[in-house]
């Protein structure tokens, strides 16, 4: 696949990072200063038909706020 892979800061918050990937869906990290949020596809299937049939950029996501 072509360009999927990206990586970077928040615009506005110095201490941040962000590191993405969208080949299947979106999975990745980002930092806001001291916290860590994770961000990934989540699997199973929608009550109108199979999510993994859906574009990636249509299907469902969890963002979890990550404590280390």
């Amino acid at each position: 696949k072509g360009h999927c892979y990206y990586h970077g800061r928040v615009l506005g918050v110095d201490d941040s990072s962000a590191s993405i990937e969208l080949c299947s869906g979106i999975k990745g990290f980002v930092t806001l200063q001291d916290q860590m949020y994770l961000i990934e596809p989540l699997a199973g299937k929608e009550e109108e038909g199979q999510q993994d049939e859906a574009p990636a950029d249509l299907r469902l996501h969890a963002v979890y706020n990550y404590k280390h």
